[in-house]
């Protein structure tokens, strides 16, 4: 998420090299370069200096006068370009798991970015509301978790194969290991979403009780596989050693 100083630094810049701003300064520069070069002609001084003094106001009064739409609309293009750098990062990912040799890798990738896709859609729409909201914190958790564990999971099939004998067949051994429990996460954060997808627009508190259960249970699962990777990491390097 943009840190509300890299708000502030796109929305100025937007409102500076905004058309209504930059426009009257480029013209009032050129009019003004143009009096210069005829020997300071006045008119074209005049004029220069007008346009200057337009740009300067207008941005002016966009500062004070649509500040805050100025403001949101930096926001969402700070997301989105954080949402295209995070999507480029995940195809690299997913032709690097292409070429592992192991199919399962890239279509657990896969279904999670389509579960996440599902959430963003809910949430555009305005159905992700009570547990929905809930779910969604939870899951881009889930989801970064898994994301972490797919790429230690390639790092270990790139060393393994440099290796031989008893070392390679540990690590793969591991990375398997890591592919079961991120198969298990994966198939516990569909259930939970499937479950708030199906569940009536009015909960009981028993049901949203149930479903934090059921995302805490999902955490759970993620931080085990946490402390495992640091396990693997630590035996990893006692291999390469």
């Amino acid at each position: 998420m943009p840190t509300p100083a890299e708000v502030r630094k796109q929305a100025t810049l937007d409102l500076i090299v905004s058309p209504w701003t930059l426009g009257p300064v480029v013209l009032g520069g050129t009019a003004l370069a143009a009096g210069w070069a005829m020997g300071g002609d006045p008119t074209w001084l005049f004029a220069g200096v007008g346009g200057l003094l337009a740009g300067g106001g207008m941005l002016a009064t966009r500062w004070l006068t649509q500040l805050e739409a100025v403001t949101q609309n930096a926001w969402r293009k700070l997301i989105d370009a954080e949402k295209a750098d995070r999507e480029t990062e995940l195809d690299q990912l997913d032709r690097a798991l292409q070429r592992d040799g192991d199919p399962s890798s890239q279509k657990l990738l896969r279904a999670l970015r389509t579960i996440r896709q599902g959430l963003e859609e809910d949430e555009k729409e305005g159905r992700l509301a009570g547990a929905g909201g809930l779910v969604k914190d939870r899951a881009e958790e889930v989801f970064a978790a898994c994301v972490a564990q797919l790429r230690h999971s390639l790092e270990l099939d790139e060393t393994a194969r440099r290796l031989a004998g008893p070392a390679r067949k540990e690590l793969r051994a591991d990375r398997q290991e890591i592919l079961k429990e991120v198969a298990e996460t994966v198939r516990h954060l569909a259930r939970t979403v499937t479950q708030v997808r199906e569940a009536p627009i009015k909960r009981k508190e028993g049901d949203l009780g149930r479903l934090r259960a059921e995302l805490d249970a999902t955490m759970e699962v993620a931080r085990r596989t946490e402390a495992r990777l640091n396990e693997l990491d630590a035996g990893s390097g006692r291999v390469r050693e």
